[in-house]
């Protein structure tokens, strides 16, 4: 996982002509700082399936888990309000991919939540025997 999280760090900055410490303990208020992050955000959780506890540990610069709600919550709109925005995100997700053991991990997260799906089933099941 700390690898996929830092090739996202490093495309974003890229993106975003930031640098990578932005991710870090750095305050930044500047909006393409913010916007990075806000990427950087909606991915790990929407894409990677990550708690917000999960990605606060991954972005230090954010303070708290209602911070990282808030930044999911505010990409969520805006992609599907921006076309821009969804562009950027779609670039930077097409670069992602490239990366076969993004694929792979992602392939694996997914296994992992049909299993814990199917445990929960089973634990109803038995209760009911």
């Amino acid at each position: 996982m700390e690898e996929i999280v830092l090739r996202a760090k490093v495309i974003l900055s890229a993106l975003f002509n930031i640098e990578e410490v932005h991710f870090e303990k750095h305050t930044s208020r500047n909006c393409d700082v913010i916007s990075a992050r806000g990427y950087l955000i909606f991915f790990l959780r929407n894409d990677i399936g990550m708690t917000y506890n999960q990605i606060l540990n991954y972005i230090p610069a954010l303070t708290n888990h209602a911070t990282i709600m808030h930044n999911f919550k505010r990409m969520s709109s805006l992609l599907d309000v921006e076309n821009d925005t969804k562009l950027k995100y779609l670039n930077f997700k097409n670069r992602m991919i490239d990366n076969k053991m993004y694929v792979i991990e992602t392939e694996i997260m997914k296994k992992v939540k049909e299993r814990n799906i199917i445990n929960l089933e089973l634990n109803k099941l038995k209760k009911l025997l």
